[in-house]
């Protein structure tokens, strides 16, 4: 019995997305061909509006951002923070949605990997997100007060590595990120920022490289990644309680060990991941099957169109810059008592 047709469109991606994963988020249930004209479905991002041109399909919102739908303009969603929408919102961590269709291929633990060099730390970006400012200082205060922490990255460069990858060779980046970070015990795996359930590659890709992530973000809950099989930053009320602990796991290799023998990713653990992909074809199974556009009006594309015009508007450089020029008149009437605060 052949599987029915349905037409779909990607739209608002970043340019590095691959098509053919999302297909096969349909390939299950149903025979999907990509169609930008006259798509019953579309599946968009969070890089553009192009998906306000298409008022009268099924549309369905994902991001690996640290962002929440608007369902105002979807009508499902699967995105990496967690919350609940009336069924209409699938929470999928990025790190399991990158771990989809990678092999993990983790050796077996030996006592030799209680010897290995300390610390890494790779980051390029330093500006954007409460979680980058605390890395660095915790980084910093890490090599102050303990140990040497080897930093390929931009951020904190001390150590060339041209065995890694450039950031932007997605086909080699993971593998040479994973063999680079198989010669550490620890990697320090904070995320940008914090949100019930934000949790990125960051963390799987220490567990892909057999290390123990020293790890922040998603308000501490780790869920599914077990804390066992980590140092949860959130869980130490100082940076100081932190690097007590970290001490105390370098220096005791039998507690290292069983850390190690934790991860998920092992095969004798791998039971307790969840199938990504699995969840996420049961839910466009479900999407395409409610399909909540039949009991719903049209949305007014009028609407739309001026909202976009309103957003593009916002984002010129001249209003910009006489908006911020704007805040700090306001700023400084504050400062100089002729306007409450």
């Amino acid at each position: 019995m052949s599987k029915p047709i349905i037409k779909v469109a990607f739209v608002d991606f970043a340019p590095t997305y691959s098509e053919k994963r999302l297909l096969s988020w349909f390939e299950r249930d149903f025979t999907p061909i990509v169609d930008e004209d006259h798509p019953d479905i579309i599946v968009f991002s969070c890089f553009g509006f192009r998906h306000l041109d298409y008022p009268d399909a099924l549309r369905i919102f994902f991001s690996g951002e640290n962002l929440k739908p608007d369902f105002s303009t979807c009508d499902y969603s699967l995105g990496c923070v967690k919350m609940d929408y009336r069924g209409k919102h699938l929470w999928v961590p990025f790190s399991n949605y990158k771990l989809m269709n990678v092999e993990p291929n983790l050796p077996p633990i030996s006592s030799e990997m209680a010897r290995r060099k300390f610390c890494s730390f790779i980051y390029s970006q330093d500006k954007i997100g409460e979680g980058t400012l605390l890395r660095i200082r915790f980084c910093e205060q890490l090599m102050r007060d303990y140990k040497h922490v080897d930093c390929p990255g931009r951020v904190l460069h001390n150590l060339d590595a041209p065995e890694l990858a450039a950031r932007n060779d997605a086909a080699n980046w993971l593998e040479s990120k994973r063999r680079f970070l198989s010669n550490y015990k620890f990697n320090i795996a904070f995320e940008n920022s914090a949100a019930p359930g934000y949790i990125t590659e960051k963390l799987s890709d220490a567990f892909l490289g057999n290390t123990v992530p020293i790890y922040w973000g998603s308000d501490g809950d780790s869920t599914p990644f077990p804390k066992e099989a980590m140092i949860c930053a959130n869980d130490y009320p100082t940076l100081e309680a932190l690097i007590e602990r970290i001490k105390e796991v370098d220096e005791n290799d039998e507690l290292y060990l069983r850390m190690l023998a934790a991860n998920p990713l092992r095969p004798e653990n791998k039971c307790s991941m969840p199938d990504c992909l699995k969840q996420i074809q049961d839910f466009m199974y479900k999407a395409v099957q409610e399909n909540i556009r039949e009991h719903q009006e049209p949305r007014v594309s009028t609407i739309n169109s001026l909202y976009r015009e309103f957003e593009e508007y916002k984002r010129h450089p001249y209003v910009r810059a006489g908006m911020k020029v704007y805040r700090g008149v306001q700023k400084l009437k504050r400062l100089l008592g002729l306007k409450k605060a």
